[in-house]
């Protein structure tokens, strides 16, 4: 069979595949219909049907595509008034989405990381921990948010502006993005979609830098297809594209991907229209010298990447599809066909782009990177939308040129209606996406989110000048408390690191404990010893650790899934250290310790006195009450006093209790 005769079964067949696909995911909006067909296996077959297609339809040089070419003259926002008031009702939503409630969850670990690093830099001009580690990653995130902190104060809110603005730019980048792709109507429904996606949303939150990566890697490729479109002579637009390249890879390591991208892409696209001179090779050349020397100069080079990347081998790609799935729904496996559906309908070169653009990250972060974390794949979303919406509107289109008598009865104004209903469907219900405000967000498994603001401020209300703090996470302890003594060491990432300079932990100092022992050497020599530790702390842990834990201390505060451990080591023995511990109540009767303390001293009082005149009447001791102290029993019950008088004291000084010790002293 030739191409010509192929061509329109291989495009026939890839239509039927998308409408079944379409259905398909429709479907599973309501129920699993998926569960008997793998949605992502028909995803794949069609992705790959349409790219059979591209390849019979570029060798035949023909193309069925529909595609609206971008305007060549660039425009911020549109040139039409509507194009113009939508783009800028979907910056409004997204900006009240993300700055809504933005203090109201704690640091997690990572941002207080980022928040001590840009503390520093205001402090001493350099990102300099306690331990006198430097933290250079991420350094123009870390500037931006110093900015931030210096303007409106230091404060969770000031630290995680910087995201929600740069979510907006990524908002109005997506919106750049699918234009290039697809035009004005790719770019709006894709923009539109971003504004909303509840996990562009939660990222867009974090005082941390993946909302400035991905901003920075979709505005890399927009220039990449607008230097394509109008040349690379332009000296100007390529020294800012390298700017922006630069600003990515200093900001994130997958940044470094697009120095390959970017020589690769214009190369390819200057063999493609013949345009391959001594002047253009000289340009790509200079590029490519210039991107390398700036990525040596902002981390660890081409040289360390590709070092990192070829040590290590593992294989998340599995996981971070079934992320993908379970994230974005039918959204994902739509955006499964618009890979090669965006270079059938006629943009090639946007959709070779785009491909490249995510693939070989992707690539690299499922296979040569130690940990897994679906924040690394966070920059991939506004790609994913542009190709969800490229086959959202390829699938209506298609749908408007049925033939008249196999169209159902209704019109072509009716069945782009009806394709947009779907649309809203697959929003509302098939999850993902949310219009309402929330005050918090689950940012995955590997990203905690305790509530160590609580934890710790519990703990400082309550310690002693002299107290030791002890911490599972030591940067929130940094930010909250001022510091912590020690680290209650464990694989901060799961991938096997020391996380330590000079013998203290990387991010504050702290001394680590690694066992059961030490934990216990520091409880015995301290007075008053405080360990806050979350789930995930906790659970890597050894069993001799957490032993220790529930034997020598008492659980005095708990917090969404953090807790709190208080230890009050005293040179107790005999039945002073009984009473000791049987006579200390729960943390939430704190408002009856005193009287039960005061309670118990009286009896304890009159129980001496009875003894004493006992002593006294059978000759064994004189002098009355005092006297009396030298017996074994009264010495004993005095020893038990004594010990309830210290722990109310102690409960008096770390409770603020009005003052009840003169109640007792005509006891003494």
């Amino acid at each position: 069979m030739t191409l010509a005769r192929a061509q329109p079964i291989v495009r026939t067949v890839s239509r039927y595949l998308l409408f079944v696909l379409g259905c398909i995911v429709s479907l599973n909006v309501f129920g699993a219909v998926g569960s008997v067909l793998s949605v992502g296996l028909l995803a794949g077959l069609t992705a790959l049907s349409f790219l059979l297609a591209t390849v019979i339809d570029t060798v035949l040089g023909s193309s069925q595509g529909r595609h609206q070419p971008p305007a060549s003259e660039w425009s911020w926002i549109g040139t039409a008034r509507w194009e113009q008031a939508t783009l800028v009702g979907l910056l409004i939503l997204g900006v009240s989405l993300r700055v809504y409630a933005l203090a109201g969850q704690s640091f997690w670990f990572d941002e207080a990381i980022t928040t001590n690093a840009a503390v520093a830099t205001l402090e001493t001009g350099r990102p300099t921990f306690p331990s006198g580690y430097t933290y250079w990653r991420a350094f123009p995130h870390t500037i931006v948010v110093s900015a931030s902190l210096f303007v409106f104060g230091i404060s969770e809110w000031a630290a995680r502006l910087p995201s929600v603005i740069f979510g907006g730019g990524s908002i109005l980048a997506t919106y750049w993005l699918g234009r290039e792709v697809g035009g004005r109507r790719v770019g709006l429904l894709a923009a539109g979609l971003l504004t909303v996606a509840t996990w562009e949303i939660a990222w867009s939150r974090q005082a941390r830098m993946y909302q400035l990566f991905q901003l920075l890697y979709v505005l890399a490729i927009v220039m990449l297809m607008r230097v394509d479109r109008q040349g690379i002579q332009d000296v100007r637009r390529l020294g800012l594209l390298v700017g922006v390249i630069g600003l990515a890879a200093a900001t994130h390591p997958i940044g470094y991907i697009l120095l390959p991208v970017a020589v690769v892409f214009l190369a390819t696209t200057a063999v493609l229209d013949g345009s391959v001179t001594r002047q253009t090779a000289g340009i790509l050349v200079g590029l490519a010298v210039v991107l390398t020397v700036v990525f040596e100069l902002v981390g660890p080079g081409i040289t360390g990447a590709l070092e990192t990347v070829t040590s290590t081998d593992v294989n998340y790609w599995d996981a971070y599809v079934s992320w993908g799935a379970s994230e974005l729904h039918a959204f994902f496996y739509l955006a499964v066909v618009g890979t090669t559906l965006t270079a059938y309908t006629g943009a090639r070169r946007a959709g070779l782009l785009c491909g490249v653009a995510v693939l070989p990250p992707a690539i690299i972060l499922s296979f040569s990177t130690q940990l897994f974390a679906t924040r690394y794949l966070y920059f991939v979303l506004p790609f994913l939308f542009v190709w969800a919406t490229v086959t959202i509107l390829f699938l209506g289109d298609q749908l408007c040129v049925i033939p008249e008598r196999q169209r159902p009865r209704l019109t072509s104004t009716q069945l782009q209606s009806l394709g947009s209903v779907l649309l809203v469907c697959l929003l509302v219900f098939g999850g993902g996406f949310t219009v309402t405000p929330q005050s918090g967000y689950d940012l995955g498994v590997n990203a905690p989110q305790p509530e160590f603001n609580d934890a710790y401020e519990y703990v400082t209300e309550h310690r002693h000048d002299d107290a030791v703090v002890i911490a599972g996470w030591t940067a929130p302890g940094v930010y909250y408390a001022g510091g912590v003594d020690y680290w209650l060491a464990h694989d901060l990432t799961g991938t096997g690191g020391s996380y330590t300079v000079d013998g203290g932990e990387r991010y504050s100092g702290a001394e680590p404990l690694r066992s059961a022992a030490a934990l216990e050497t520091v409880s015995a020599e301290s007075d008053d010893v405080w360990v806050v530790v979350d789930r995930t702390a906790y659970l890597r842990q050894s069993a001799a650790t957490q032993q220790v834990l529930a034997t020598e201390f008492d659980t005095v505060h708990q917090v969404s899934g953090i807790t709190v451990y208080r230890s009050t080591v005293e040179e107790w023995t005999g039945l002073a250290s009984w009473w000791s511990k049987k006579l200390v109540l729960p943390s939430e009767h704190d408002d009856v310790i005193p009287q039960f303390y005061i309670g118990s001293v009286v009896l304890l009082d009159i129980w001496i006195v009875l003894l004493s005149c006992q002593c006294t009447t059978s000759g064994t001791t004189s002098g009355g009450y005092l006297r009396s102290y030298g017996t074994f029993s009264s010495t004993s019950l005095l020893s038990g006093r004594w010990c309830l008088l210290t722990m109310a004291q102690q409960m008096e000084a770390s409770n603020g209790f009005e003052s009840f010790t003169a109640k007792t002293i005509a006891f003494e």
